[in-house]
């Protein structure tokens, strides 16, 4: 599988075909035992149905923030600015 090494953060959907959000960053975090390769990446959700379980359920697996939709593109930015900025990344050549 590719590294998403190269990628500063994972902004997905939960409600997507095939695989939802969650199942998409179960896979992404077992790797975080090999941080080269993405297990921790910064991650957000984004999803219309922003109940106290999907934020439960969201952080238990691995996404830091939960976005709902619909998302001012100022608020999304700002959130997002937020998150690339935690103490987990290592570098600046990392930032956006």
């Amino acid at each position: 599988p590719p590294a998403l090494r190269a990628y500063n953060l994972l902004l997905s959907d939960l409600g997507m075909p095939e695989m939802d959000g969650w199942a998409l960053i179960r896979q992404i975090r077992a790797r975080a035992l090999d941080a080269a390769s993405g297990g921790r990446i910064p991650a957000a959700a984004l999803t219309a149905y922003n109940t106290l379980r999907d934020r439960r359920v969201s952080h238990t697996f691995g996404f830091q923030i939960l976005l709902s939709k619909p998302i001012e593109p100022e608020q999304l930015v700002k959130d997002v600015a937020k998150l690339v900025r935690t103490p987990k990344q290592s570098s600046a050549s990392d930032a956006i």
